[in-house]
C-alpha cells in the first residue's frame, strides 16, 4: 500500500506528472503538425512566386505597396 501511494503521489515521476507530460506531448505534436502544414503552404506559395512573374508583382504590390515609376498609390485604411 505504501509503495502504491509512493508511486502515485510522492515520487518524482508520479502518475499526475506523467499525465501532464502526456498532455504536453499531445499539444506539442498537434502544434508540430500545424507548423509542418504551414511550412508546406509557404513553400508552395514561394514556388509559385518564383515561377510566375505576374503573381510576384501582385504579391509585391499588395504586401509591400510597391509601385511602378509612373504610378501613384493611395492607401485607404
Amino acid at each position: 500500500m505504501v509503495f502504491l501511494v509512493w508511486m502515485l503521489v510522492v515520487d518524482e515521476d508520479n502518475m499526475i506528472a506523467r499525465y501532464d507530460y502526456s498532455r504536453q506531448i499531445d499539444e506539442l505534436e498537434a502544434e508540430k503538425t500545424l507548423l509542418k502544414e504551414q511550412i508546406e503552404q509557404d513553400r508552395r506559395k514561394m514556388q509559385e512566386l518564383m515561377s510566375n512573374k505576374s503573381s510576384l508583382e501582385k504579391f509585391a504590390r499588395e504586401e509591400y505597396y510597391m509601385k511602378r515609376d509612373d504610378e501613384v498609390i493611395f492607401i485607404i485604411k
